[in-house]
């Protein structure tokens, strides 16, 4: 069953049942039509996956959406609040790692101007010649550019997981009290195909740049210091060779 024909049987089953707001419902399983095919899957095997459209329209039926009672509902319900405690305990760490990679951006970004601009605010960067400090400036940018890329599939990442666990969570509560329950929402990042060629581009360039600077960097540093270790040549841990 393709996708225009599933939808229009849902569709047809949920006028026939005189469901209200079938327009949204239909929109509903639409958008997992579309994140699913964005994932790889074809249309026949996600309509084989929904189940028949008729049943799924049986659960919007008046009568159908008031409460019934169910044995153990109470305890899904406080089984299930026991695991948002935990998840919004993990949720809160992922976003914590997401802020401290930002922070680390964003110093990358400062050390480099500062490198690349000969400027040593309170002696808080190493001391070295300009051209060293201007190619390891480079690679600094071109590291806080990559990060900052990645940060934009993890923040998505960890919205869309956000909203997918915020469906499961209504449809186990919808379902614990028999009520009709919406197709689930795909998992991991969820970015248009523009953005995603730009942020590719993004981060094989700044990879690129990365690596090469910090490469030239190095062996310019050790020609500049006369010795491998330019570290110990320059003082940068307390003494000088």
């Amino acid at each position: 069953m393709t996708k225009h024909d599933f939808l229009t049987r849902l569709s047809a089953e949920l006028e026939k049942n005189q469901v209200p707001d079938v327009e949204d419902i239909v929109e509903e399983y639409e958008q997992h039509f579309a994140f699913k095919l964005a994932d790889g899957y074809s249309e026949e095997e996600i309509a084989a996956k929904l189940g028949a459209p008729e049943q799924l329209a049986a659960q919007y039926e008046r009568g159908g959406a008031e409460p019934r009672r169910r044995q153990g509902a109470v305890f899904t319900k406080l089984g299930l609040y026991i695991v948002d405690f935990f998840a919004g305990i993990l949720y809160l760490v992922l976003l914590a790692w997401g802020v401290g990679m930002a922070a680390f951006s964003l110093c990358c970004a400062v050390a480099s101007v500062c490198l690349i601009g000969g400027w040593n605010i309170a002696a808080l960067l190493p001391s070295m010649p300009w051209l060293c400090g201007a190619i390891l400036g480079a690679a600094l940018l071109a590291l806080a550019v990559l990060i900052a890329a990645g940060l934009v599939y993890y923040l998505a990442f960890l919205g869309r997981s956000r909203r997918s666990f915020g469906r499961f969570h209504r449809n186990t509560l919808a379902a614990a009290a028999g009520k009709p329950t919406h197709p689930a929402q795909a998992d991991g990042s969820r970015l248009s195909p523009r953005a995603n060629r730009r942020l590719r581009g993004t981060v094989k360039v700044s990879l690129v740049v990365f690596a090469a600077c910090f490469v030239i960097g190095f062996v310019v540093c050790c020609l500049s210091a006369g010795a491998f270790q330019f570290w110990h040549v320059w003082g940068w841990f307390g003494y000088a060779v």
